[in-house]
């Protein structure tokens, strides 16, 4: 399968990489970053100082190939395709608007390669934790908690929702962590709220 995949999050996920500005094509024997010249640079200390996550990709993979973009990305995609007799893609359609997959879908059929979108490869693969995952996921509850636990002493009678989400972010900074979504505090009436601003 040659799977396209836009995605940052997803990316992320597979390469360690966690900054936005490529996109990865896998083809069956290959791996592609589709980047711009502003990114190139980055992708290509990492894959020097071997800092890329291969864990995630197909083993035969042993270094993966930055591909600079002269305008589209998409364009790249079709010119890799060509060079390697490609005829279909998929595109991993969990997180992409309409807008740019009907932009692919009409460059791709331009030249004659097929599109589909598929909202489950990615997916399905993450819910298999691996052994480091499992470990990071238990580093992680354990981070969790401490700073829970420590934030709890602190707070006094009239701190504000934000005076303690604060407390937070400066316990989780001393962890030297970067949480996965932004710190919510709600209290009283606000605790109803999932998704309260504090």
């Amino acid at each position: 399968m040659n799977l396209l995949i836009t995605d940052s999050k997803h990316i992320s996920y597979i390469t360690g990489a966690d900054f936005e500005g490529f996109w990865l094509f896998i083809c069956d024997t290959k791996v592609y970053a589709i980047t711009s010249e502003m990114i190139k640079g980055q992708l290509l200390q990492l894959t020097e100082n071997k800092n890329f996550s291969y864990l995630h990709l197909n083993k035969n993979f042993k270094k993966m190939k930055i591909i600079t973009a002269k305008k589209f990305f998409a364009d790249e995609i079709i010119n890799i395709c060509k060079k390697n007799n490609i005829k279909e893609v998929c595109i991993d359609g969990f997180n992409i608007s309409y807008l740019l997959f009907n932009f692919l879908e009409t460059k791709f059929k331009e030249n004659k390669i097929s599109i589909k979108a598929d909202n489950k490869i990615i997916i399905e693969k993450r819910k298999i934790k691996d052994t480091a995952e499992i470990k990071n996921i238990k580093k992680a509850c354990d981070t969790v908690c401490e700073v829970f636990n420590t934030v709890k002493k602190k707070i006094v009678c009239g701190m504000t929702e934000l005076d303690i989400h604060f407390e937070i972010e400066k316990e989780f900074a001393a962890h030297h962590v970067v949480q996965s979504f932004k710190t919510i505090v709600a209290s009283g009436p606000n605790c109803a709220n999932p998704h309260h601003i504090s």
